[in-house]
């Protein structure tokens, strides 16, 4: 980032290649003339390097999930125009600790991308009333669940005791 006037954007690898064909075109097109940066796993970088549209690959360096707690020092000191988090579905949900890792970046803007392309702001407030709202939807099937099979359970309790059992026969004695 020498010259003040380019702008910079971020890319999270958190999904596969094959949604990232779809995703780094739309980007281009999204936001136009900025310089585009891929962050991934070091089995990524070559997969990452051969997108033309990409002007510079950084290497996650810890094994496993992206942590907001392991932001990456070369991320880190830089100042972002914009991080984009991909998720794979519509809502992102799932990706939680990616979406949060993604907000640990200083950036002017954050955004995430799902399946289809479509970019949405993501903000701290954001992400903690969608988890939160999934959890209360998790919360309800689970209560729905137990209420629906709260009856079959008396039923079936209640039928073991009435059902006459076999009498084993211990034969001639």
């Amino acid at each position: 980032m020498s010259d003040k006037a380019e702008k910079w954007c971020l890319l999270i690898r958190s999904v596969p290649f094959q949604q990232l064909d779809k995703i780094v075109p739309a980007l281009v097109r999204q936001y136009p003339g900025m310089k585009l940066a891929v962050l991934t796993h070091s089995h990524g970088r070559e997969m990452a390097a051969s997108y033309r549209e990409v002007d510079e690959v950084l290497i996650y360096p810890e094994v496993g999930s992206f942590d907001q707690a392991k932001v990456p020092e070369a991320v880190r000191s830089r100042q972002w125009d914009m991080v984009v988090t991909p998720v794979a579905n519509v809502s992102g949900s799932g990706f939680y600790n990616v979406l949060r890792f993604g907000l640990a970046i200083p950036a002017r803007q954050h955004a995430q991308v799902n399946l289809p392309g479509h970019f949405s702001q993501l903000t701290a407030a954001g992400l903690a009333w969608t988890g939160l709202r999934n959890g209360a939807f998790a919360l309800v099937a689970a209560l729905a669940a137990a209420l629906l099979w709260l009856p079959w359970w008396l039923l079936f309790s209640l039928l073991s005791l009435v059902t006459p059992r076999k009498r084993e026969n211990p034969g001639p004695g």
